[in-house]
């Protein structure tokens, strides 16, 4: 595994136990659905993790199938290529799901060791071969930039399938060793050496550089697309808008109210944000909603969710709107956060962010520092005043993903 993402090998899961996972994901998905109250709609869903191809057709379609009364705008469902079949596109149109997300990453054998891959590019040429002939709805692929070894010219060649496969929307992703992966413990052994920081920068520039060539448009820091088809689901979570989570490891992120009518806490507060972790382990999840799937209850501090509305939104090449900040929390960034922006200047730094339209997004220079920037913001930030201002969130009625 290149990204610590919660899994278990398929064979160690016996058909029974799959089915039971699946059905209680099921569960928790529809009761988090009734805490959101009478009138709620879903607009998104993402069905992800790159292993829903893996389930059995009946099985996807009864998952697909309990959803389906949602009729969200964007429904997106992920795949591997080696598992991406007739029947899981089958599946999938007659659910009403509108938009695929395929985990290419590369086509070079050798880099796909690297990353502890299944998938072949034999496998990969065959989906997206089966995509061109057989899927009419949208279409992501994933790539993944900075893998140990990987050459310039070997980047821009896995880039050049888009070409063939029209995919909408393009996800570029820099390789980040994580902690506890295959890769991470291969590394610290020296037997894989990681890139130079410099050519990680040049192939990740090299790969921007041709999908804007090619007319994809940046709107996040890793996602492109053309015109008007950038993924909704994802926009959810950089602009922190209300998610549901369901499933084993799965997160979410909504109100206090309805948390609270799913995890025993009645008392939270509506505007309060919470964070709702569901545990990395099967059996725990399994204990069911009387047991509240084994889930941590975290309400966020009003200056950490300022934080992370800056760290997310930041992301998004369009930037953080004025106006969300003053709604959530009592004032603009300036007066959350007085007098930065002139003390980097006169530091004789470039100034890290621009403000256009209502808009406060990060330039060129802002871009490169983004890390450094949001450390200074961090030290700052006056925590306390922030906190005590408290948060009005969300910011409007129950409109919610589901992931």
């Amino acid at each position: 595994m290149y990204c610590d993402f919660f899994s278990v090998p398929r064979r160690s899961v016996a058909p029974p136990l799959m089915e039971r996972v699946v059905r209680e994901t099921v569960s928790q998905g529809l009761r988090f659905l009734e805490a959101a109250g009478p009138g709620a709609r879903v607009e998104t869903i993402f069905i992800g993790g790159g292993t829903p191809s893996c389930l059995p057709t009946g099985l996807l379609g009864e998952l697909l199938g309990a959803f389906r009364p949602c009729t969200p705008s964007e429904w997106t469902v992920e795949s591997n290529p080696e598992t991406l079949t007739v029947s899981f596109l089958d599946a999938c149109e007659a659910a009403g799901v509108n938009r695929l997300s395929v985990g290419i990453q590369t086509l070079h054998p050798r880099h796909l060791a690297t990353l502890h891959r299944h998938a072949t590019a034999e496998h990969a040429r065959a989906a997206l071969s089966l995509l061109r002939r057989r899927w009419k709805g949208r279409l992501n692929l994933d790539f993944i930039t900075g893998i140990p070894g990987q050459t310039v010219p070997e980047l821009l060649e896995d880039l050049a399938v888009a070409d063939g496969s029209w995919p909408d929307h393009v996800s570029l992703y820099q390789l980040t060793v994580e902690p506890g992966t295959a890769l991470e413990a291969q590394v610290q052994q020296g037997t894989m050496q990681a890139n130079p920081l410099v050519l990680d920068e040049e192939l990740w520039l090299a790969g921007r550089d041709q999908l804007q060539a090619r007319g994809y448009a940046q709107y996040e820091v890793s996602n492109f697309s053309l015109a008007g088809k950038e993924c909704a689901h994802n926009l959810r979570y950089w602009r922190l808008e209300p998610y549901w989570g369901a499933g084993p490891g799965a997160v979410s992120t909504v109100p206090g109210a309805w948390a609270g009518a799913v995890a025993g806490r009645p008392g939270l507060s509506s505007s309060t944000v919470v964070r709702l972790s569901v545990p990395r382990d099967i059996h725990g999840f399994l204990g069911g909603a009387a047991a509240g799937w084994g889930m941590d209850v975290e309400v966020i501090r009003p200056s950490d969710f300022l934080l992370e509305c800056l760290m997310m939104g930041l992301r998004m090449s369009r930037g953080i709107e004025e106006g969300t900040l003053r709604s959530r929390f009592g004032g603009g960034l300036d007066e959350l956060v007085p007098g930065l922006w002139d003390e980097w200047v006169r530091r004789g730094h470039a100034a890290p962010l621009e403000a256009a339209g209502g808009v406060r997004r990060l330039t060129p220079q802002g871009i490169m520092i983004l890390d450094h920037l949001l450390g200074t913001v961090m030290d700052r930030l006056p925590r306390n005043q922030v906190d005590a201002a408290g948060v009005r969130w969300p910011d409007q009625g129950p409109v919610h993903g589901i992931a």
